[in-house]
Order: structure tokens, then sequence, then C-alpha cells
């Protein structure tokens, strides 16, 4: 181990040790046990901390000699023959140390990407986009917190930037939604930090998650309210006539095809022509929560409004302006729908609630609803044993389309469309 004595330290005595051979030499202070100073060949020194655990003989280094003064060295080596006299291992605690202050320093934002990072693949595309968006530093309602240290968050910190989500001036009518803006961004907030709570190098250096509830965010952050917007049979007519006056041909199809499917925004938008089966009559749309997707019946009218769409690209409501070349944003030209037809509040989400509502009309049952809609089955019979082919699927979604296009004072005759039907086949 190269030459070897025991004096007590002083500062001239530690600054002058030095290797005589040019191999690796200690030098140990008598007044401090465990205490030590190592010098290599080379003639660096460091002070280091020598204790024994049963049989074995342990060395850890504590610091280098320049960054050390001596006073801090001992009180450290003393600070560790503590934690060795409690039964501790000083090498373990030294690094649970570390640990803590290696999470101290980081910022709330590079936990929340390993957040991304780790739940990516079990997410919908649409749950880790928003995500991003609310994430994104320029205006996204997180990016404040973001920004924080994580171990400078806590319940007063989290409280303040909910109170000044919610009192940002107003700029303009978009910012209206400041208190869904702050839902949808306190939601994702304590879902990254219970998470990052569940992970042993984060959790020494956060607040618990309990500092998400006490009664300041009760209070400001709201609490989220259905929905309630959806059409009337009554306002069929006006609707159908106002959206089918539209001149985008895509953006018109889509909007019929939205109600009269009860489809999700976004399944609908990524449809493509391989997806629609003419012969079986049949749509597949990416599902948000089926990953393998599901398949809907064909309706006559349905398919009348694709017939007459052209085929520009893969993608059936095509889009020359947008970067994907699919239809991104088609709520523009709805409202403008809306307004020319004389109704109001009325989202795009609201014609997949009027799918659920109309077909009440005409007595389909829940379970068929539900099927067409996509949504998640709730009982063990729905999750097991009961499989609903396409067919039977179609026999109340024929019944339900016929029931909206006779309200909307739409006379259509299938057979006698069929044969200006534009047939599509199937590549899936």
């Amino acid at each position: 181990m190269g030459q070897s004595n025991r004096v007590k330290f002083t500062v001239p005595k530690v600054e002058n040790f030095a290797s005589t051979d040019g191999k690796e030499a200690f030098l140990w202070d008598s007044d401090t046990p465990g205490l030590g100073l190592r010098v290599t060949g080379k003639g660096g020194k460091s002070y280091i901390f020598r204790y024994n655990i049963g049989n074995r003989r342990n060395r850890l280094t504590i610091g280098s000699f320049k960054t050390w003064p001596l006073p801090s060295a001992r009180q450290e080596a003393r600070r560790l023959h503590q934690l060795l006299d409690q039964g501790e291992d000083p090498r373990k605690a030294r690094k649970a140390q570390r640990d803590t202050e290696g999470a101290n320093s980081l910022r709330f934002k590079e936990v929340f990407e390993e957040y991304l990072k780790a739940n990516k693949a079990r997410w919908s595309e649409r749950h880790y986009n928003d995500n991003l968006f609310h994430s994104r530093s320029d205006g996204g309602v997180l990016w404040p917190m973001l920004q924080k240290r994580l171990a400078d968050i806590d319940q007063q910190t989290v409280n303040r930037w909910a109170q000044n989500v919610i009192n940002e001036p107003v700029k303009g009518y978009r910012n209206q939604g400041k208190s869904s803006k702050l839902r949808h961004g306190f939601m994702r907030l304590r879902a990254a930090w219970r998470w990052a709570y569940e992970q042993e190098e984060y959790r020494p250096a956060m607040a618990s998650p309990e500092i998400f509830n006490n009664s300041i965010l009760r209070t400001t952050v709201p609490a989220a309210t259905p929905k309630r917007d959806a059409l009337t049979k009554e306002q069929l007519n006006a609707w159908f006539d106002a959206v089918q006056k539209i001149e985008n041909p895509y953006i018109s199809a889509y909007l019929q095809i939205l109600l009269l499917t009860g489809a999700r925004r976004n399944e609908l938008t990524r449809l493509q022509w391989k997806d629609v089966d003419t012969r079986w009559k049949t749509i597949w749309l990416h599902d948000k929560v089926e990953a393998d997707g599901r398949t809907i019946p064909l309706t006559p009218y349905v398919e009348f409004l694709l017939s007459r769409l052209k085929k520009a690209n893969k993608w059936v409501f095509y889009s020359k302006r947008s970067k994907s070349k699919h239809i991104e944003e088609p709520r523009i030209q709805h409202k403008k729908a809306l307004t020319a037809a004389g109704i109001t509040d009325l989202s795009l989400h609201g014609l997949r609630r009027s799918f659920t509502s109309l077909s009440e009309w005409i007595g389909a049952p829940k379970h068929i609803i539900e099927n067409i809609q996509g949504h998640k089955p709730q009982t063990t019979s729905e999750k097991h044993y009961t499989v609903r082919t396409v067919d039977l699927l179609a026999v109340w979604q024929d019944k339900l389309e016929a029931f909206m296009l006779e309200n909307a004072g739409i006379q259509f005759n299938a057979e006698a469309a069929e044969e200006g039907l534009h047939v599509v086949k199937n590549g899936r």
C-alpha cells in the first residue's frame, strides 16, 4: 500500500506530505478516527475515511485536498464515524446524500421529460401530444413550473402557480378558457409528480403528492363539468342545410360523417381510403381505446358522401394547406355553418354526443351505440363474452342514419344512389 504513518494533522503537514517513491502513500490523523490523506504517485491529494464493518476494511473518499479545508474534512470524518456508531454503512449514507443533492439540483423540466419518455409507449398519441402542448415554452400552462428546481416545489409553489394562471390578463376571446387551461394543466402536473415520486432517484428531493390536496387548490382549480352541447331533432334540418353549403367538399362531408358515425374527431381526420371497404360495407378507424382499432358499418348515406370526394392522396379528408395533407382544423368552417343555422354552442365533440342522444329516438340499445362509438366496455360480460358483428351494428346505425336524414329533410334513396357510388378497394 506504500508508505503509511500517523500524525496529528496540521495544515503545513498535509500540505507538505508527498510520495517519496512515486507510489501511493497515506497519512493518518491521530486526532480524528478514520481520517486520512491519500497522495498518488503523480501528486494528487484527497482526504479519505477508513472504517471497518465486520471483518472487512472499507475506504471512501471525502474530497479533494484542494477543495476541502482541513476543519471541514475533520467534521465530515466525525459525521461518518457517528453513522458507523449508529450501525449505518457510511458509504451507503454518502451515496444517498449525493443522490439527494443531485435530485435537489434537477429542474422539474428534466424529470418531466423522463416522465414522457417512460410513458409514451402506453399512451395514445393524443394524450402524449396534449402533454407536449401544455409543457411547451411558448405559452404552455406547465412551463413556469417546469423551470423550477424539483426541491423548490412545495404546496405554496403549486398554489401560487394555479392562482397566477387563473388571474392572468385576458388577451382576447381565446383566453376565456383559462379555467379549462388550468384544469388540464393541473391534472398533468399532478400525474407527472406522482410518477416522479415513485422513482427512488427523485423522491429524496420531492415533497409528497399531498401538496396537491388542499383547500386553496380545490377552490382555484375548477372541477370538470359535463358538456351538454348536442343537436336536437328539430335542429337537424338547419344544421345539415348549413353544413352542406360549406364550399370545401372535404370539410362538408367530414362534418356530416362525424355526426352520422359518432366517431371521435381525430379518428375521422386520419381516415384513409384503404380503410373504407365498399364490398363488405365497413370502415376501419384508429381507436383511442383499442390499439387494434375498430370496425364500424359503412352506412348508405356515408358511402354516398364518400363517393363524391376526389381521391387526392391516401387521406379521405384531404387538405391542401395542412402539413399532414389531411383535415386538421374543421372548427372554423363549422362555426360559420352554426352561425348560418342559428345554432349556438355546438362543438365537434358535441356531434359525437348528438349521435348518442339522437339514438334514443329509435330505441337503439345502449351497448350497440357504445360499440359503434368505441366506448370502453364496463361489465365483465361486455369485456369477455359479448361479440357483436358489424352487420348487427349496421341494423341500428342504418336506422339512426335514416332517422337523421328524415328529420333533416334529406330525400335519399340508397338503391338509386348505388349506381353512382365510387367503389374503393380495401387495401388493408
